[in-house]
């Protein structure tokens, strides 16, 4: 039974999402948020914000914390279901569901609790003909809800595939409105970690139409550049830390331009983890060339005093606002632009996920014969 009625609620979602999927290609594409004004919710809502606004203070008693801080989102989220009810006016306030949604969303990722309530409020809101702003959150609540959902079988069978198709869906309807932005963002590295440079094109033209000033509409032009230049020959020249010029391509033998800043744990980490596999004789087949986000050479020397592999070691004193870096989406170190022996780009690697991919796959490129 309790199956079944989960196979209802999602059926009925999807209904919904179609609906409002017209609606929304039928009207402007720029939604107007209901303003912060809405009937009949003044207390809950004030409570909700003094929440948000509370100073974080020492906590010497973390599961206590947690537990009170559940118990008072859960009180504020039933007033606003009450209000709901008693007020069906109130209902139809962008602000007064964000709050409702917020507060017991935020209960549950502190307690073990069950989330039906808030699929319940989900489903009345989607079956109510909803605004284009509700329709946004509710959309995105039960996408969010699903993906830690164990009672379908059929959804944690399908896994991801299941969960991209609906997230997909979800950036078709919802696109322009500011809540599709996280949904946007999974869609933009799952593009660029699987080299889909069509489908990073047709996302920055969203970004840039829906979102222009927002950093991410600069993130997916970036990795949809540096996409491009897979297969072409990596081109820079960078200061030596001795005051020579290190060049690239160097040709001959596959090569690493390691990314590090040489003061930072998850660089010197990376470093490690390389120094390790030199040293028991795993991965020497390629060349490293070292570049380091500093201001001044003695920084560099003394991070890498250390290390007794060979290296070429270049600064790079611009940061991240160096060309090459931009050229190629660098964005968080430590990252890796892997080069053949002919000197063309074979991979980016970048630290998105797990601490030790960079390292990892230097380590696998520079092992390979």
């Amino acid at each position: 039974m309790r199956r079944e009625a989960v196979k209802f609620r999602r059926t009925m979602s999807a209904t919904a999402l179609a609906c409002s999927c017209v609606a929304f290609f039928a009207a402007p594409l720029h939604a107007q948020v209901v303003a912060n004004r809405p009937l009949g919710i003044g207390q809950p809502l004030a409570d909700w914000n003094a929440f948000l606004q509370t100073p974080a203070q020492k906590i010497d008693e973390p599961l206590a914390w947690m537990h009170a801080d559940a118990q008072r989102l859960n009180a504020i989220a039933q007033a606003f279901n009450e209000i709901e009810f008693n007020h069906p006016a109130a209902a139809n306030s962008f602000a007064f569901r964000r709050a409702q949604v917020d507060s017991r969303r935020l209960a549950l990722t502190l307690t073990s609790g069950s989330d039906e309530t808030l699929r319940a409020t989900v489903d009345r809101m989607l079956i109510a003909e909803p605004s284009f702003d509700i329709a946004a959150l509710a959309e995105r609540t039960a996408l969010y809800l699903d993906e830690s959902d164990e009672i379908d079988s059929k959804w944690a069978d399908e896994g991801d595939a299941l969960r991209h198709s609906r997230e997909n869906d979800y950036w078709q309807c919802y696109a322009a409105h500011e809540l599709a932005l996280p949904i946007g963002k999974r869609l933009v590295l799952r593009a660029a970690n699987d080299w889909n440079v069509e489908r990073l094109e047709r996302l920055e033209s969203d970004f840039e139409a829906h979102h222009p000033h927002h950093p991410w509409t600069k993130v997916v032009e970036g990795q949809r550049q540096s996409l491009t230049r897979m297969g072409q020959t990596l081109n820079a020249s960078l200061t030596s830390v001795d005051g020579g010029l290190i060049r690239l391509p160097a040709v001959d033998r596959p090569t690493i331009l390691l990314v590090i800043g040489p003061t930072q744990t998850p660089s010197l980490d990376c470093l490690n983890q390389i120094a390790a596999a030199l040293q028991a004789g795993k991965a020497n087949y390629a060349s490293i060339v070292i570049a380091a986000l500093a201001q001044d050479e003695s920084t560099v020397k003394q991070a890498l005093a250390g290390y007794d592999f060979v290296a070429a070691t270049g600064i790079l004193k611009r940061g991240f606002q160096t060309p090459l870096l931009q050229d190629y989406d660098i964005r968080r170190l430590p990252a890796a632009l892997l080069t053949d022996a002919d000197g063309k780009l074979v991979n980016i690697v970048r630290s998105n996920n797990w601490d030790d991919e960079v390292a990892t796959s230097v380590i696998e490129f520079m092992s390979a014969e």
